[in-house]
């Protein structure tokens, strides 16, 4: 397992070191005295400029790697050819569009919207629509942007604004695909009122922050993937940048996974084979569609992972979280292992289980307030 392959690793390194001082030692018995001083010092200073470069060059490995990466499943790395829409796969079309199609709501959700405002997305949207529904059919997707321009459309109208374009391009495809739109969703924005707000939000929040801990020992009790699947649903609900949605959880629950992903994560050790089910908390890579975007992945994936351990928590189940802190062989070798696409950037692991009646937490004091929280004049 991956754990021995570590041993390995390390026992090399030690084993190198050894040699390294060994033929020091043969290298410097011939030398004069009045020699050997300067030269230990220069041999030992041209060792550490050796190790120092050795550890940038794998750092800028790994960057590069990463880099890679994200250029290989980055809409906007995908080389354009003469259709721009034509190399794209599903997640990527879908990304872009889920991009578009938000810049119309967020716009339609303001205080005062702009008359006629976004016309370069109302220009290129119904375009990607077509070219979307042309590869993979008329889904929740395409009827979701369709929504949105409808009542994009409607806005301006009310206010004595037309466009005659969209409204032809509005009609044609709801003649051709309007008789399955009322199975799908829909887009667009809503009213809603402060009261309904503050009516769901009338609880203390407080105690229950406070009463999650990571549980280290879990019972032997199987947890169902319906209550799993009830946890992301709720999780669902977390922000991600422009409604892109692009956490995936893997969830392990088979004896073989759950052994296979956790032999490659050192901070399990003597527990987190007690839990019942382990979590595969990712951002897929294609949703992200600029270099600005290269680190989002991180923030939504951790985003969701929070939200998630909060609705299992709300639950009534114990969970542990696991850092993700590999290189990126380790990384490549645990997705081909456990069947994760390489365009998973991989946030965190999360153990499950039921905890059980007494049970030992870390007390992991809280920083003070004033370490944490800065008013700025």
């Amino acid at each position: 397992m991956r754990s021995s392959q570590y041993k390995e690793s390390y026992l090399q390194k030690i084993n190198i070191k050894q040699s390294i001082k060994h033929w020091g030692k043969i290298i410097f018995a011939g030398v004069p005295q009045a020699w050997s001083g300067r030269l230990k010092k220069i041999y030992r200073a041209g060792l550490r400029y050796y190790y120092s470069q050795k550890d940038l060059n794998f750092c800028r490995n790994q960057f590069n790697a990463d880099r890679a990466r994200f250029e290989r499943h980055a809409p906007c790395f995908v080389p354009a050819r003469s259709d721009p829409y034509g190399p794209w796969d599903r997640q990527q079309f879908r990304s872009v569009m889920t991009i578009e199609y938000h810049r119309l709501e967020k716009g339609l959700a303001l205080p005062e919207p702009r008359p006629g405002f976004g016309l370069d997305t109302v220009v290129k949207l119904p375009v990607m629509v077509d070219k979307y529904i042309e590869k993979f059919g008329f889904d929740d997707l395409a009827n979701i942007c369709l929504s949105v321009l409808e009542q994009y459309f409607q806005f301006n109208q009310d206010r004595q604004i037309a466009n005659p374009e969209l409204e032809a391009w509005i009609g044609k495809t709801n003649r051709i695909h309007g008789h399955i739109r009322g199975e799908l969703q829909t887009g667009g924005s809503h009213p809603f009122t402060k009261q309904e707000l503050v009516e769901s939000t009338r609880l203390d929040l407080s105690g229950f922050f406070a009463s999650r801990h990571s549980i280290r020992n879990f019972t032997n009790n199987s947890v169902s993937l319906d209550l799993i699947s009830q946890a992301v649903q709720m999780a669902q609900f977390t922000p991600s940048v422009c409604n892109r949605q692009a956490a995936r959880i893997s969830v392990l629950h088979t004896a073989e996974d759950k052994e296979k992903a956790l032999s490659y994560q050192n901070g399990n050790r003597g527990f987190g084979h007690t839990a019942d089910k382990v979590l595969v908390i990712s951002s897929n890579l294609k949703s992200y569609n600029s270099v600005g975007e290269r680190n989002q992945c991180w923030i939504d994936g951790g985003m969701f992972a929070m939200s998630l351990v909060y609705a299992l928590h709300s639950l009534g189940l114990g969970t542990c979280c696991l850092n993700w802190c590999v290189e990126n062989d380790v990384d490549r070798s645990f997705k081909q292992e456990l069947s994760i696409p390489d365009s998973d950037a991989i946030a965190m692991l999360i153990l499950v289980g039921y905890m059980p009646d007494k049970i030992q937490v870390a007390t992991s004091r809280r920083k003070h307030l004033e370490e944490v929280l800065f008013v700025h004049n």
